[in-house]
């Protein structure tokens, strides 16, 4: 949330271009989900491994991101270190 109170949108959230390109892809993909969650959810690559970190308040929500990101190209195993924790 902003400081007056409002959701930001996932395209308010900044993205670091310095990384990447699949781990760019791979954020934007979880930011233009409809869980706000998933927004703060960062990615990391080495190789053809893409790690998921990060806290969701939900095991279904972790499961979420993973499955928004099964798919990417160049990408073959998916390291889901996300943290559930409670809201």
């Amino acid at each position: 949330m902003s400081p007056n109170g409002n959701r930001e949108s996932p395209a308010a959230l900044p993205i670091d271009d310095s990384r990447q390109p699949v781990e760019i892809e791979a954020e934007a993909r979880l930011r233009r989900s409809s869980f706000p969650p998933l927004w703060q959810v960062t990615c990391q690559v080495q190789g053809h491994a893409l790690t998921l970190h990060g806290r969701v308040p939900s095991y279904y929500l972790k499961q979420v991101a993973q499955t928004l990101l099964v798919r990417m190209e160049g990408i073959k195993v998916i390291n889901n270190e996300l943290d559930v924790v409670s809201p």
